[in-house]
């Protein structure tokens, strides 16, 4: 939770420093980049939470909302990496680096930068649904994907 939303604080800085050094459309992605800190924020603490909570109480129902919300968050931060659009260094956001006019290099290499702290998110978040996966089976816990959903959210019947 917190190296995700470090490098979204990070990406917000990049952004005001390509805007105020008069790269194109930069202004735009300092609000884009500013709504990412504030909606990863709130959902990753909602998520850590039930994660916590859920391994320190036993409580399968929190562990496995952990998980679901967890997975959406794996899919964002892979989006990251990739996407070279809007407010996104990834990595096919080299070549619009390398096309720009204004602060060339310093966009090359904070492409390169906060593509690889993506990875690392990904690895790190990788590892914690693995962990806490492995703690719901250790608990004996129904892990099919039935009783998963039904866990993750008790008021949609299957």
């Amino acid at each position: 939770y917190i190296l995700g939303l470090s490098t979204l604080l990070l990406n917000l800085v990049a952004a005001l420093v390509l805007a105020i050094g008069g790269v194109e459309r930069k202004g735009v992605d300092i609000i884009y980049s500013f709504f990412n800190v504030v909606i990863f924020g709130i959902v990753g603490m909602y998520s850590f939470y039930h994660a916590y909570k859920g391994l320190a109480t036993q409580n399968s129902r929190l562990t496995t909302r952990y998980l679901t919300i967890q997975v959406v968050m794996l899919c964002f931060m892979v989006m990251c990496t990739l996407l070279g659009k809007s407010n996104y260094n990834g990595w096919l956001n080299v070549k619009r680096a390398q096309d720009s006019s204004k602060m060339s290099e310093f966009w090359i290499v904070w492409t390169y930068i906060e593509s690889v702290l993506w990875c690392v998110n990904i690895v790190v978040c990788l590892v914690a649904i693995h962990l806490v996966y492995q703690s719901l089976r250790s608990a004996g816990k129904d892990l099919t994907a039935p009783s998963l959903l039904a866990a993750a959210a008790p008021s949609m019947r299957i």
